[in-house]
């Protein structure tokens, strides 16, 4: 039987440990891409054979792994999910929600621990899986993600909150976290290389619920940015390189057709193409065959293939998990390649940072759980913004104590004129960042502006130092 890492092992245990605890309150336990969920999944599995579990995935991919992983074990289970062609439940069973729910009568009085693999998704009170746990008498319910946030659209614009801070979500707190810096320490990761490159994003527009771009804004950023022709370029100079293979994520299919008629051993694969084709694409393409796929919305979360050595990230987006899922299937080692390299032309890189970089931090500074990529913070802030907090300026924030806070002075120009800058801030944080930010040049005047800047500048958590040396550089 597998011998789990350490790192794995200790997950195992605490998740074990909280199940046999029976705690009512419902966790969320940080597994990085990488970090070898399925094997977790499988061991919790057979610690509690007198118990009924469940493991439920968003994706066909994800039951299919972890499923494998278990039965590789010698251990029989069950899967129920339609998109497999398969429903059936047992003492182990491996589900999509969708299905299961309608099996709601055999689990209903029995002992049941379920964990939700990519638990982000699907993760409020009213979703289907909310419904179905309302139904159990007795369910324990965990949580396994990479990715422990979710995008929301507030009055002062669409921010990444994490999971435990959302009142409809359905899991509770953040009970441990395996952080990306361990999985990259075990040589579990491949070496990323990135190669970025400046667009012009002012064409994208966000759609009503602040989840993501409209489609129309996203055919106008091609189009300002010719992403076609440089999706070609990049894939021909990735294999003047050596690179084998390749995921080439566009934003339509007419973008996917246009972009593999200009290239040579290239396929498109979408949601629309028959089931037997795409799986002759992905066949074809993870066999060695096929050298580059041309992709809308479908290799994403599950889809595994060690070999990968490169990406064209040519999709923009404002989800931070499309982002992570996207880059992750680059992440995995294998023997026949030495790293992978990610051509980015999406402005996703210059917003989110390296994916290797991300970090969940649980301290006094944060107030609570918060992602950083790097020094920047990913959650708590309107996504967009020029200025962004950073670990220095969180902690300098908790340094000055309550010195600013009752230094909340009315905004005695502009659209908001008469609204205390607390009120804005809560209202259009989009507002705050932009009348300070250098680019807008904007001219604070008198000792009323710079104490409506200064005040801008502690409710939006930003470095003091910044606001002092623009300060002393204005006067001279």
């Amino acid at each position: 039987m597998y011998k789990p890492y350490p790192y794995q092992q200790k997950e195992i245990d605490k998740i074990c440990d909280f199940i046999e605890n029976d705690s009512k309150s419902k966790p969320v336990f940080v597994l990085p891409v990488g970090a070898g969920k399925s094997i977790i999944v499988a061991q919790v599995a057979l610690r509690f054979p007198n118990k009924y579990f469940i493991n439920i995935a968003p994706s066909k991919e994800l039951i299919a792994q972890n499923y494998d992983k278990y039965i590789s074990y010698g251990y029989e289970a069950s899967i129920c999910s339609a998109s497999l062609g398969l429903n059936e439940v047992s003492q182990v069973t491996f589900a999509t929600i969708g299905t299961l729910k309608k099996h709601t009568k055999f689990f209903k009085d029995k002992e049941v621990v379920m964990i939700a693999d990519e638990c982000h998704s699907g993760s409020l009170k009213k979703s289907l899986l909310g419904k179905f746990l309302k139904e159990l008498n007795n369910c324990t319910l965990i949580g396994v993600t990479a990715t422990p946030m979710r995008l929301n659209a507030t009055a002062s614009g669409t921010k990444l909150s994490m999971l435990n801070r959302q009142r409809d979500c359905l899991y509770t707190k953040i009970a441990s976290v395996v952080q990306v810096s361990e999985v990259v320490k075990e040589d579990k990761w491949s070496k990323l290389i990135y190669d970025v490159e400046d667009v012009d994003e002012t064409k994208l527009e966000l759609n009503t619920a602040g989840s993501d771009y409209t489609l129309k804004s996203l055919a106008a950023f091609s189009d300002a940015n010719n992403i076609k022709d440089k999706c070609v370029e990049a894939v021909y100079k990735l294999r003047e390189e050596g690179r084998k293979s390749c995921i080439v994520y566009v934003t339509s299919i007419e973008e996917a057709e246009s972009v593999a008629s200009k290239i040579g051993d290239a396929e498109v694969l979408h949601s629309k193409l028959k089931k037997d084709i795409r799986d002759k694409v992905i066949t074809d393409f993870t066999s060695g065959k096929l050298k580059t796929i041309i992709n809308i919305g479908i290799l994403k979360m599950g889809f595994d293939y060690p070999e990968l050595s490169s990406i064209v990230l040519a999709r923009p987006t404002n989800s931070y998990t499309l982002y992570s899922q996207i880059i992750g299937r680059a992440v995995r080692i294998h023997k026949n390649k030495k790293d992978a390299k990610i051509v980015d032309i999406s402005g996703n890189y210059n917003k989110f940072g390296a994916i290797e970089e991300l970090e969940f931090v649980n301290e006094k500074y944060t107030g609570g759980w918060a992602a950083f990529s790097g020094e920047k913070l990913l959650t708590g802030y309107a996504l967009g913004s020029s200025l962004v907090p950073t670990k220095e300026s969180l902690k300098e924030h908790l340094a000055r104590g309550d010195s600013y806070e009752n230094k909340d002075p009315r905004f005695n120009f502009g659209k908001h004129k008469g609204m205390r800058v607390s009120y804005v801030k809560q209202r259009h944080e989009g507002y705050l960042a932009w009348i300070t930010a250098p680019e807008t040049n904007f001219t604070f005047r008198g000792e009323q502006g710079l104490a409506i800047k200064k005040a801008i500048y502690h409710q939006l958590k930003l470095p003091m130092n910044k606001f002092n040396r623009m300060l002393s550089e204005s006067k001279k």
